[in-house]
């Protein structure tokens, strides 16, 4: 008995969407970043650590320049920022400095070519979710997806005692990411001491040419152990 019209549309349907990380890998490969990308950034932290009722507290704020193309990746400031931010720690002021050591070479590379910097993180992933969800207003596809532990060596595995980590992406109409969110959870154990780290962080992305961007990234990071614990936020905002 040939199945109903019904039936063998839905099954087809179905196989089209059945693989979403293949889906999504496909449109990262297809953004190599080519196309040179300008931009300036808005960095912007605060941190909070010590313990007690008196914790020490540092914001600041820092402007700097991000150029990537077939050159190279260039990072620069303002000689007038450069000169502010020096000021501020004649006044021992930390924040503007801190602002300024935000923007580093590895995140200004994940800022400029995000696809590549998912691709990375997509290693071993498991689809744990997949299904229709705006964002923003904008008509999009979610996965969330499992991911390994990243960047622990065999000793930091030994000590590890539970460990979370998963990542939602928004994916457009097209299958090019618009937005991503990562949630990291590890308990670890160390000379009997109990340590917990917890990394939140968001991102939005736009399309430039075959680049992937990332607009606006915000990281919030907490620790406790030993009977200290800490807590930063960094936002970063590129002006195209």
């Amino acid at each position: 008995m040939r199945p109903a019209l019904p039936l063998l549309l839905l099954t087809a349907a179905l196989g089209l969407r059945a693989d979403g990380l293949s889906d999504l890998r496909s449109a990262l490969r297809g953004l190599p970043a080519s196309q040179p990308v300008k931009a300036s950034v808005d960095c912007q932290v605060w941190s909070r650590s010590g313990g007690g009722k008196q914790p020490k507290i540092v914001q600041g704020r820092a402007q700097a320049r991000l150029e990537d193309g077939p050159a190279g990746l260039k990072l620069d400031w303002d000689r007038a920022e450069l000169d502010r931010v020096a000021a501020a720690e004649k006044a021992k002021d930390e924040g503007p400095g801190k602002a300024l050591q935000a923007l580093g070479v590895e995140r200004a590379e994940r800022l400029t070519d995000a696809a590549k910097a998912l691709l990375e993180d997509l290693d071993g992933a498991q689809v744990q979710e997949d299904r229709p969800e705006a964002w923003q207003g904008h008509s999009a596809r979610l996965l969330v997806l499992k991911l390994e532990p990243k960047d622990l060596d065999a000793d930091d595995r030994k000590h590890l005692k539970s460990f979370s980590r998963t990542l939602k992406v928004w994916l457009g109409p097209d299958g090019v990411p618009l937005a991503a969110a990562e949630q990291l959870d590890m308990k670890l154990s160390v000379m009997f001491i109990g340590v917990e780290l917890h990394h939140a962080e968001s991102l939005a992305f736009a399309r430039v040419g075959d680049r992937l961007v990332a607009t606006h990234d915000e990281a919030q990071d907490s620790g406790a152990g030993a009977g200290q614990q800490g807590d930063q936020r960094t936002v970063l905002d590129l002006k195209l």
